[in-house]
């Protein structure tokens, strides 16, 4: 994974041992005020507030380490937003005061399974030895580079920010879901030692809105999450053995819930079998007229249509009736492998894989809730990628077996938990 390498200030002291991880994969410097670079902070012991304050303002990128719970506390003050506990954090403010974070979180789900023609199950045959999460200074270095990468949204510039004078607001969190498969265990004869670095990430956005019923004010939150899921450059190709080919990508915005009141998911898209993403939500905001601000109907409103060539999409959540989920699968395993004969395997050939098994999966969900009964609602919720693999070889090419089948694993960022000040983000009158 190619990293652009950034040069950092240093605000005052790090830990040696933090240093000499970063050095190869950032510049640091200490001393110099150059406003466009990044600024890095150890803030195991937490941090002045005016002084980040400071650095913010002049739209620069805060990278914060090892940051603790007084620091996320004095984050969430400043920002309405509570990260989750990671061994790095990245934010920058955009101009209309709004918020994007990018946080270390890495790799903490995985699983392995094993499936054959004769049934039989493999519990010793992995198909890895390994997942090799990258050095802290590389995380680091990609988190900045994430938000560099894409320019923050501008007031205005897309259809979920509320209309000018209205009370609301966005934060945005990016993911992180990077490392390297392999290397390959022996079972695999030409596929041992092969290794095969991916690369995937989100952003997930929140949009909040106060709405000014006349009987019931309360707020609406819509997510609109942007995911790109990469399986890397294939490490093995051929007819008697094929991996890691990616099959499944999942996302889920689960255990939502919310301090005091109600919280209701009214809607989520793309439906199960679609290949459009959308939202649209009618609400009373308060907006800018002539001679001053009125509190007008507003239709809030967004789609986007998704490339699943031969892949297809499952709506579902396992957390709840407040959660939202997708995965996003190859359609010919929708239901299962069933008979790998058939699904996995022509004759002794393993059949190729889709383009976007070897490639990269892009789609776009959104999300949709309604918290009621309290003036000052945190909306707390956990953000999750999972991703999987599989590699499938004949008997031919399998060690001491003579039968076809392969291994699958599963690869996750774990559950990053957030907090949202809904209050604070929109600014709302309460």
């Amino acid at each position: 994974m190619t990293t652009v390498r950034h040069d950092i200030e240093v605000i005052g002291a790090i830990r040696p041992e933090i240093q000499s991880q970063l050095s190869d994969y950032v510049n640091t410097k200490a001393g110099d005020a150059n406003e466009h670079r990044p600024a890095l902070l150890d803030a195991s012991a937490g941090f002045d507030s005016a002084a980040i304050e400071s650095l913010l303002e002049q739209g620069r990128t805060l990278v914060l380490l090892s940051p603790s719970s007084e620091s996320r506390e004095l984050l969430m003050n400043m920002t309405g937003s509570h990260i989750a506990d990671t061994d790095a954090v990245a934010l920058k403010r955009n101009t209309n005061g709004q918020y994007r974070f990018s946080s270390t979180a890495g790799i903490t789900a995985q699983d392995s399974t094993s499936i054959s023609e004769n049934g039989s199950t493999e519990a010793a045959a992995h198909l890895i030895n390994s997942i090799n999460q990258p050095p802290l200074g590389a995380r680091i270095a990609g988190l900045i580079n994430g938000l560099a990468k894409k320019p923050l949204l501008a007031a205005g510039a897309g259809s979920l920010i509320g209309p000018a004078g209205s009370y609301s607001g966005e934060v945005r969190f990016n993911q992180k879901l990077s490392g390297v498969l392999g290397p390959v265990a022996e079972n695999f004869p030409r596929a041992t030692g092969k290794s095969q670095p991916f690369d995937s990430n989100g952003e997930t956005t929140f949009y909040v809105y106060y709405v000014e019923d006349r009987t019931s004010p309360h707020y609406v939150v819509i997510a609109k999450q942007q995911l790109s899921y990469s399986a890397g450059t294939i490490m093995i190709n051929q007819d008697c053995n094929r991996g890691c080919g990616m099959y499944q990508a999942a996302s889920e915005i689960r255990g939502v819930s919310v301090n005091a009141g109600n919280v209701n998911l009214v809607y989520s898209s793309p439906d199960s079998e679609s290949a459009v993403a959308k939202v649209r939500e009618e609400m009373r905001l308060r907006q800018n007229v002539q001679g001053g601000t009125s509190i007008l109907p507003t239709i809030i409103e967004d789609a986007t249509s998704l490339s699943l060539t031969d892949w297809t999409v499952n709506k579902r959540s396992s957390h709840g009736v407040t959660s939202a989920g997708w995965e996003f699968i190859q359609s010919n395993l929708r239901y299962g492998f069933g008979d790998i004969t058939q699904t996995i395997f022509n004759g002794q050939t393993v059949k190729p894989y889709s383009v976007i098994a070897t490639s990269t999966l892009s789609v776009t969900t959104f999300a949709v809730w309604r918290i009621t009964n309290n003036p000052k609602p945190i909306l707390n919720l956990g953000l999750e990628m999972v991703q999987s693999f599989m590699i499938m070889a004949n008997g031919g090419c399998r060690k001491n077996q003579d039968y076809r089948g392969g291994n699958m694993h599963t690869i996750g960022t774990g559950v990053q938990h957030h907090s949202l000040d809904l209050a604070a983000i929109t600014r709302a009158p309460v």
